[in-house]
């Protein structure tokens, strides 16, 4: 009768150290993988929100999501143990953007670049750039002069084979105005002018 007391006591125990273990491993729990969490069992909890990290520190993402803080910098970086992650911005989203001045007309460059940043004033408002004018990466406007072909250029016979690349505004048939012009890039000044819908054009390739 003992024994089989004690058979049944050590039952007991078995099955709550397998509850226990159950409990305290990741049987059923969020566990990362790939980057992603990825339901395990049937978690109790809700899943974690953000990028997870399972193993090696790679990016600036995954820096993040291992606890480390970002710097305060531009572009932003993360330190993890003796390695240092810089977060990759994409390069058309350079963080400059062109305003004009409702009350002057004049334009200007505001934003961040890789070394500081450039506060507008309550009375600028942000514009589209076009390949005639857009902001550098140091914060400059640039204006290029438009150049309208005149009635000889576009009666060219034939255009020779010159790379001198120009932008030009070709005008579209639009359903509803404002109708603004498409950018095309011509390979020279000539083949521009041969297209009887291109109203001018600039020097250089169309941004």
């Amino acid at each position: 009768m003992k024994y089989k007391k004690n058979w049944v006591t050590a039952v007991i125990i078995i099955i709550l150290i397998v509850l226990l273990v159950r409990t305290l491993t990741q049987e059923n729990d969020w566990i990362c993988v790939n980057g992603e969490w990825v339901e395990h069992g049937v978690p109790n909890a809700l899943k974690p929100e953000g990028y997870c990290v399972d193993g090696k520190v790679d990016n600036f993402k995954e820096c993040l999501a291992a606890g480390n803080p970002a710097m305060e910098s531009y572009p932003r970086q993360c330190m993890h143990e003796d390695q240092t992650f810089t977060e990759i911005i994409n390069e058309d989203e350079d963080g400059i953007i062109l305003m004009k001045n409702k009350n002057t007309g004049v334009y200007g460059c505001f934003g961040c670049n890789n070394e500081f940043c450039v506060d507008p004033s309550s009375a600028m408002e942000q514009v589209e750039e076009t390949s005639e004018r857009y902001c550098s990466p140091d914060f400059e406007v640039i204006e290029k002069q438009r150049n309208y072909c005149t009635p000889e250029s576009r009666e060219a016979d034939a255009c020779i084979e010159i790379s001198q690349p120009v932008c030009g505004f070709v005008q579209v048939q639009c359903v509803t105005t404002p109708c603004f012009p498409v950018e095309e890039t011509f390979t020279n000044s000539c083949f521009a002018c041969q297209d009887e819908n291109v109203l001018y054009y600039v020097e250089g390739v169309c941004q």
